[in-house]
């Protein structure tokens, strides 16, 4: 694989998981307390990357 493939790669896995940390934190938001699945699911797709 490439270096630019690469930077694409991890540019476009930032903006998934920036996007999927903003539709949890409006879901808790909305909800008013947090919700626990999101979050860890997040911490573990956020450290597979």
């Amino acid at each position: 694989m490439g270096e630019e493939t690469r930077k694409v790669q991890d540019a476009f896995t930032a903006v998934k998981l920036a996007a999927q940390r903003a539709i949890n934190r409006n879901r808790e938001w909305e909800a008013g307390k947090v919700r626990p699945l999101d979050r860890v699911k997040r911490a573990l797709n956020s450290n597979k990357e």
